[in-house]
This record gives structure tokens, sequence and C-alpha cells, in this order.
């Protein structure tokens, strides 16, 4: 009995380590763009951006993306822009990860996305380059990647 608790342990264990994203970027010459997803807010939406960006920037710069909890783990990094991707949660009292980072990182290099599910909610930070939209149909992913794109355009240049 012991012995299969063990294993059922370590199955668990080994089953909810963090899954660690290898970045590489094989010309060191060339800028590299690090698109961070904070953990738990992937969608299918922050997937299009993540292509659409992939799709414009790849042929002149490396375009990595990396799922990370907060600015520890930016540690070791090298990147010309970031782009951090979250969602909102409580109003912002969940998001410590973003808030961490904004604190911590560098502002002009970089742009930081937040989706929310209030249309009406925006983030009324003047100190960096921030996109917000709503989960509705006004908001297309084209139309909010054309506002990622115009931050980005004064980083990556």
């Amino acid at each position: 009995m012991r012995k299969l608790m063990f294993l059922l342990l370590i199955v668990l264990s080994a089953c909810s380590a963090p899954k660690q994203s290898g970045i590489i970027n094989s010309d060191p010459a060339k800028p590299s763009i690090l698109i961070a997803v904070m953990k738990g807010s992937d969608s299918s939406f922050k997937q299009e951006l993540i292509a659409l960006i992939k799709q414009d920037y790849e042929a002149t710069h490396a375009v990595n993306v990396k799922v990370i909890r907060n600015y520890k783990d930016l540690a070791g990094e090298q990147y010309s822009a970031l782009i951090v991707m979250d969602e909102l949660k409580a109003w912002l009292w969940m998001n410590k990860g973003i808030k961490s980072i904004i604190k911590n990182r560098d502002k002009a290099t970089a742009v930081y996305f937040i989706s929310s599910g209030d249309k009406k909610w925006t983030w009324d930070r003047k100190d960096i380059k921030l996109v917000t939209s709503a989960t509705s149909k006004e908001f297309s992913s084209a139309a909010v990647y054309a506002k990622i794109k115009g931050n980005l355009a004064s980083i990556v240049k």
C-alpha cells in the first residue's frame, strides 16, 4: 500500500509540474519580441492575436511566446519588445502578476494587453502602453491587433 501511495504521489506531482517553454533565438543579432501570457489567462482570442503578431513580425524579428506568473519568470530573458497578455480579474485586485511586471520592467519596451468581460472597463494608466478589449463582437482581433501594433511601432522600428 505504501508503494502504491508513493507512486501515486510521484505521478500527481509530475502532472502538476509547471511547463516551461523553451525560447531559442537562433540569430542573436535579430531583434526579438517576447509575448508573455499570464498563466491561466490564455484564450482563443489571445491565440489569434499571437498569430497576427507572428505573421507580421517573424520575417524581421524572433517572436517567442512564454507562459509566466510574474516578473521573476522573465529573469534572464532578452528581448527588444515585450508584450504581456492577461485578463481582468476582480477589477485588477487579482492581477498581481501583471502589476509586478509593470513595477519591475522597463515600461519603454513593453506593451500590455488586458482582456475584459466588461466593455466599459478601462485602466487609466498614462505611464504604460496599454491595450484593453472586452469580450464583444465590436472588438475583433484585427481591431485589437491594430492597437497593439500601433504601440509596438514605437518600440520596434
